[in-house]
């Protein structure tokens, strides 16, 4: 398994923004787990996520040639991915489906909270546990806000976006996301108090 280092993926946007011949399969293995594991977190379902992850590469593929450079490449194609989990999202909130959601498998946490590790790096099983059990109420919780606010945890602190990154992504103003970001994050701790 390859994955692609961060001046392979300067040299992917690179030929795609000066058009050069560049072979679909290097876009697929520079994104594929970045996709997934964004779509996945929006959507909960991971049969979903594959699908949704799938139709993306395909739109990707499709629409390569309008790609302008206006943006990055990562959030062009992140802006595809998000729009097509939202819109799986509606589709999906007429079927019951919350009962497979589960956050507590994502492969990137970036959460702080989620960091419980004593200070030389070991786990006892008493802070494993609680840690195991914290993401477990973050997974309920995140399930209980709002897709737009839940967009934006997923965006900030799961994949590591940066603000200017979501501004760019999600078409909304840099003040726009910090504040949105804000509101999210008081909605995500209120729903964690009165889980405790």
């Amino acid at each position: 398994m390859t994955f692609f280092n961060e001046e392979s993926k300067l040299l992917v946007e690179s030929q795609v923004v000066e058009n050069k011949t560049l072979d679909f399969s290097d876009i697929f293995r520079r994104y594929k787990y970045d996709i997934f594991s964004v779509v996945y977190s929006i959507i909960g379902n991971y049969e979903e996520a594959m699908d949704v992850t799938q139709d993306v590469f395909i739109r990707v593929f499709e629409k390569i040639d309008t790609f302008q450079g206006k943006s990055s490449f990562k959030t062009w194609i992140f802006k595809i991915a998000i729009n097509f989990a939202k819109n799986r999202l509606r589709t999906l909130s007429r079927k019951k489906w919350w009962d497979t959601f589960s956050f507590s498998s994502l492969g990137k946490s970036n959460f702080i909270l989620l960091d419980l590790k004593l200070s030389n790096g070991v786990e006892t099983p008493e802070e494993r546990y609680k840690k195991l059990e914290l993401k477990g109420k973050i997974s309920e919780a995140l399930k209980l806000i709002s897709v737009k606010n839940r967009i934006l945890i997923v965006m900030k602190d799961i994949e590591g976006f940066s603000y200017e990154e979501i501004s760019s992504t999600l078409d909304i103003p840099m003040g726009t996301v910090k504040s949105r970001l804000f509101r999210a994050r008081e909605e995500l701790k209120r729903i964690l108090e009165e889980m405790c």
